[in-house]
């Protein structure tokens, strides 16, 4: 009597979970259990070659903090951030930090003479490892800005975008024209065209100033900033209109004009008169960098840089308007203020690009 009716017969009834039908099953079952994964794994590696093939990295800080890693390769994702600062580094050594939950960044492509990302919402702050045999570029709507190497922050805000440089140059480029920007420069971009609501008004002033009015715009479009201010300041000042994007476009004509004290007018309307407005923090930005660096008059700059930080305490340009008003405060002959400032500094940015040389202080 084999071992599996002496189990049923026995005291015990024991019933047996196994059987020779089963036992000879067994390799057809196994055999078809390894197919199943075998096409699974193949539809997974199917599905992330179509991804790589698309060229599409989109970031999702959820997804590369749960598995330690970096982009994700996705179309549709939408990233999900906590409120901290999200950090993701790219191929070629630079780093992309999203300064908003909203922030948005996708790769576009990667290649060892190319770099190309976009900025699709948010604002962002990119650090472009130098190298002389690549590009690196990031566009932003009708805005793009490239680099060779460099640190910048782009924040984008509908059709505009606005390009803060703390470190080298960029130049940005748009649909008729372009701009260079060096380290400490900032503006937003692209300029700001004529209404068609705001013509009217400037017919009844007569043809020659509506003519003015239209052709200081796009000569500044063009950056042709020096006859745009000729013909700016022909119209008396009746040309700009009271809001921030013209007033914006006038303060760089005037800037990049070196009339640096008649840029201080259209740039202190901005940050005192439109303080709820995203662009009055650049301009108040801008106007402690033309006081400080074209006037030399540190101590107003040192105000204008504290009133950039309380229109957008955590705004791109926060860290970086806090340094400059710890060096206008030295500068103006205030060593008090300065230290508390660089203190300041300190505890808030402690890994930033001025606290190793805020330390000295």
């Amino acid at each position: 009597m084999d071992l599996d009716r002496r189990l049923r017969e026995g005291p015990l009834r024991v019933t047996s979970l196994w059987s020779p039908e089963r036992t000879e099953k067994l390799p057809q079952q196994i055999l078809a259990r390894r197919r199943r994964h075998a096409l699974i794994r193949g539809a997974a590696a199917v599905s992330a070659t179509a991804a790589l093939a698309a060229g599409v990295w989109l970031w999702s800080p959820s997804e590369s903090e749960s598995r330690g890693t970096g982009p994700l390769a996705s179309a549709s994702v939408s990233p999900q951030l906590p409120q901290k600062k999200q950090e993701f580094s790219l191929t070629d050594g630079s780093r992309v930090s999203l300064l908003e939950a909203s922030s948005r960044v996708e790769v576009r492509e990667q290649t060892p003479v190319l770099v190309r990302t976009q900025l699709s919402a948010g604002s962002a702050r990119f650090d472009v490892r130098h190298d002389d045999s690549r590009v690196f570029e990031v566009e932003s709507g009708d805005v793009k800005v490239r680099v060779l190497g460099t640190a910048f922050s782009l924040v984008r805000q509908g059709e505009l975008t606005l390009v803060s440089v703390e470190r080298g140059a960029v130049r940005v480029q748009w649909t008729g024209g372009e701009a260079f920007l060096s380290a400490g420069q900032a503006g937003s971009y692209p300029p700001a065209a004529l209404p068609r609501a705001s013509a009217e008004p400037l017919r009844e002033q007569g043809a020659g100033v509506a003519e003015e009015a239209s052709g200081w715009r796009k000569l500044a479009g063009r950056g042709a900033y020096g006859e745009a201010f000729k013909l700016l300041g022909g119209t008396t000042g009746k040309a700009v209109r009271d809001e921030p994007s013209d007033l914006m476009l006038a303060a760089d004509v005037a800037r990049n004009s070196r009339h640096p004290a008649e840029a201080i007018r259209y740039l202190s309307r901005v940050a005192d008169g439109f303080p709820g407005d995203k662009r009055a923090a650049l301009a108040a930005f801008t106007l402690g960098r033309v006081l400080l660096e074209d006037l030399g008059q540190p101590a107003r700059a040192a105000d204008a840089f504290k009133r950039a930080q309380q229109l957008a305490p955590r705004g791109p340009l926060a860290s970086d308007a806090l340094a400059r008003e710890v060096d206008a405060a030295h500068r103006a002959g205030q060593p008090d203020r300065a230290r508390l400032l660089a203190a300041r500094y300190l505890e808030l940015y402690p890994s930033g690009p001025q606290a190793q040389r805020l330390r000295k202080l």
